[in-house]
């Protein structure tokens, strides 16, 4: 049947903690959890990681493509929406099934191969 549209009230921008090179760990549509780690900023030697945490549950819904980054700038564009955020998932979920039915078994889980354990 027809899914009611949800409507997210607030909608904000993840930004880089530290300049260097990221590495992006989520991909659009993905579920993010308050304290989850989006991805990481490696300094240009590989000494030192940052990790770029999740702010509050919400969907990525925008994100850089460049793996430059610089302190400030927008990394991961997150749209918030109160308790409904595991329903709105869902309906992402299953509007890329439509899109791309194969897509769950060319992807690896969730943190599967995360570098960070």
């Amino acid at each position: 049947g027809v899914k009611t549209p949800v409507i997210s009230s607030k909608t904000s921008w993840v930004r880089a903690p530290y300049s260097g090179i990221l590495r992006a760990l989520v991909p659009l549509g993905a579920k993010a959890e308050k304290g989850s780690v989006l991805g990481v900023i490696g300094d240009p030697l590989g000494v030192n990681e940052f990790q770029v945490i999740a702010p509050e549950d919400g969907i990525v819904i925008g994100r850089t493509n460049l793996p430059l980054v610089y302190e400030g700038d927008a990394l991961f564009h997150l749209a918030y929406y109160k308790q409904q955020v595991d329903s709105v998932f869902d309906q992402v979920e299953s509007f890329q099934e439509k899109l791309e039915p194969n897509l769950a078994t060319k992807l690896p889980s969730d943190h599967e191969h995360s570098p960070i354990q």
